[in-house]
């Protein structure tokens, strides 16, 4: 039944209801039902039942993330706040970055929204915001979630992730939000930084500039950036986290299998990795 719902909620959400209710001597009735797009969005992002595997599951997270996308984006299209005030988008935030601290599914969701929006809308903007959300919460809160409520971090890091290996262009643009989170204490989220940096440096790599291109201030300043984020993976093999210095290695290896090590640290870094078997945690 909730598929039969979301899928007509999500292609009503793209029509152009600014033509549709111009007229109608009611012009509010448009953010009325933007308002009820977004609120029924998240009704069904937080209920973790309906988001459950399957054909039918599917179809739902699909129809789910579409409309997320498109009401996001036409709520975008009409912030047009003074300096200083908050966006309409500002008040959706929160409550979407709740919804992947408590959920996996609700996580993959949202990264699924970021894409469409980018890529059918044309509109990176709900990635980013989303990123920034999330990077501008202190480190000091998520070492106190570390302790209480680990999966939450978790889920946190895994958005992260996903934003880096399928919105690269997005992540690039976010990273100097994203990469202080490294002397927070929270493993599960530095062991996430640690995984961004490598996808970062495989997607730069193995795509000439494109990568670098969407950095704020071009490629120059990504390339210069580049054995700055290779030193931090070195020394994150010596992270005071076993998790954190196993996810390293992963990244290294990843780095490896994708021909992305720069030659003249060949020799450093199989030293290095020689030294970690003598890691007993």
């Amino acid at each position: 039944a909730l598929e039969k719902i979301l899928r007509p909620l999500s292609c009503s959400a793209g029509l152009d209801l600014l033509t549709l209710y111009s007229t109608s001597g009611c012009p509010d009735v448009r953010d009325q039902l933007l308002n009820k797009f977004s609120a029924s969005a998240l009704l069904v992002l937080n209920c973790n039942n309906a988001l459950a595997t399957g054909p039918s599951g599917s179809s739902i997270k699909e129809s789910l993330a579409r409309l997320i996308a498109v009401s996001s984006h036409k709520i975008m299209q009409d912030d047009c706040p003074v300096e200083g005030a908050e966006s309409k988008l500002d008040s959706l935030l929160p409550a979407f970055v709740d919804a992947i601290n408590k959920s996996e599914a609700a996580s993959t969701i949202l990264v699924d929204a970021s894409i469409y929006a980018s890529q059918a809308l044309s509109n990176s903007k709900l990635g980013k915001e989303l990123v920034n959300e999330l990077a501008k919460v202190d480190p000091r809160d998520y070492r106190v979630q570390q302790q209480s409520d680990s999966q939450g971090v978790k889920n946190v890091a895994s958005f992260l992730i996903d934003v880096a290996e399928r919105l690269p262009h997005v992540m690039t643009s976010c990273l100097s939000v994203v990469v202080p989170h490294l002397g927070g204490e929270a493993y599960s989220l530095r062991s996430g930084v640690v995984t961004i940096i490598s996808r970062i440096l495989v997607q730069h790599s193995s795509s000439g500039s494109s990568a670098a291109s969407h950095a704020p201030t071009g490629s120059e300043t990504f390339l210069k950036s580049k054995q700055h984020f290779l030193k931090i993976l070195v020394e994150r093999i010596f992270d005071k986290s076993s998790f954190t210095r196993s996810k390293t290695l992963q990244s290294w290896a990843y780095l490896c299998q994708h021909k992305a090590i720069p030659i003249g640290y060949w020799n450093y870094i199989a030293e290095i990795a020689i030294g970690r078997l003598e890691d007993k945690t």
